[in-house]
């Protein structure tokens, strides 16, 4: 009779692993669109890609006295201001970016009060600033000019009326301290991530950012590994561009630089949607029965992995992190094929595997299963620490 596996006190057991796939695909997709780029802070950001003609920048709004005479109020908004705020509520639209700051600055929403709100119909998707790699569409867009007020600062935002399409247009200074990494990455959006001796901050490029409250260890953990381990580059990477102060011996490579690139966007991820999350950042998971191993990678270059052992326990086996030759086989892998679902054999358990890749290829059946017998061989790198497994 088989026995059902217990669990350690330091594991954590597996959903079925079915049903990771809606989940991690759906974290995957927000990731993708939420990775948008920053400029490295000590170098020439990169050009926008297309800016409003100076004409066009010159008035968000407008003014009353340039309407043609046969515009009415019923074609044309000019700025007003609504009602005061007190003894109200602030429009839905600017109630979401409230609580979006008050997300990513890690604070309740309700401590930060709406000091102002004005009406405006601004005249580009660009909503009256000058955000860096963006593409501002010539037309009317009705929103609002708002201002918070945290810790005795002032943030003002331009908003749309639905609180979909949002800039910081003003804001005090930011001081992260000595630069560390900075990273950017231009999509749809350019953003910057910025990590010094004295916190992180982020935002759009060309414009106002916000210091975070995310804790980054700069001593310890993953950063502190990375500093400690390369020296200092330079480098436009498959996941942004990346500017790193390291003070270790070691010259980052190619894989090595995409490697740190990825952590930094991991890192702005986190701080972008205000907790960590165990999916952040996750590529593969790969998962053999009966023995109960698990083993997940992520793009950072870890790995990380639960086992069985003999007594059907299951142990917590730590991390790992992925070598130069792992590396480059790993992103090959991630940048090459679609995200799939594969089920397969191998030494006698079942597997199967969850690849949340980005590239645009179908692997074929040898193709997964390759991929599959990879993340196999890491997990028998995974030290035993004292544990007794069966022999596979």
């Amino acid at each position: 009779m088989s026995k059902t596996p217990t669990l350690s006190k330091h594991s954590q057991p597996d959903a079925r692993f079915r049903h990771l796939l809606p989940v991690l695909l759906l974290l995957f997709a927000v990731s993708a669109a939420c990775n948008m780029a920053i400029p490295p802070l000590d170098k020439t950001p990169p050009p926008p890609s297309q800016m409003p003609a100076a004409s066009e920048a010159a008035a968000d709004v407008t003014p009353a006295a340039s309407l043609p005479p046969t515009a009415t109020a019923d074609t044309v908004q000019t700025p007003g201001t609504l009602p005061p705020v007190q003894g109200g509520e602030p429009p839905a639209a600017v109630q979401a970016v409230r609580l979006e700051y008050a997300i990513r600055i890690g604070v309740p929403a309700a401590d930060i009060p709406v000091e102002s709100v004005e009406e405006i119909v601004w005249d580009s998707t660009c909503l009256g600033v000058t955000p860096e790699g963006v593409v501002c569409e010539p037309r009317d867009v009705p929103g609002y000019r708002f201002t918070l007020v945290d810790g005795g600062e002032r943030y003002i935002y331009h908003v749309d009326e639905t609180g979909a399409l949002f800039y910081l247009a003003e804001a005090p200074p930011v001081d992260t301290g000595a630069l560390l990494v900075s990273w950017v990455q231009q999509n749809s959006r350019c953003e910057q991530l910025r990590i010094g001796t004295e916190g992180a901050a982020f935002g759009d490029c060309g414009l106002p950012i916000l210091k975070s409250s995310y804790a980054v260890d700069v001593q310890s953990g993953d950063l502190g590994y990375l500093l400690q381990t390369y020296g200092p580059f330079a480098a436009d990477t498959a996941a942004g561009q990346v500017t790193f102060n390291g003070t270790g011996a070691q010259t980052a490579g190619p894989v090595e630089q995409r490697m740190i690139a990825e952590w930094a966007r991991y890192t702005r991820d986190i701080i972008w949607s205000g907790r960590v999350g165990a999916a952040w950042g996750l590529a593969i998971t790969w998962v053999s029965e009966p023995d109960c191993a698990t083993v997940h990678v992520f793009v950072t270059g870890v790995a990380e992995a639960t086992r069985c052992d003999v007594d059907y326990v299951v142990r917590d086996l730590g991390r790992m992190r992925l070598s130069p030759e792992q590396l480059e086989t790993f992103y090959d892998y991630y940048d090459t094929y679609q995200a799939f679902e594969w089920t397969g054999a191998a030494a006698g358990s079942s597997i199967s595997v969850l690849h949340a890749g980005r590239g645009g290829q179908w692997p074929s059946p040898e193709e997964q299963a390759a991929i599959s017998d990879f993340v196999r061989t890491l997990l028998f790198q995974f030290p035993a620490q004292g544990y007794e497994f069966p022999v596979p």
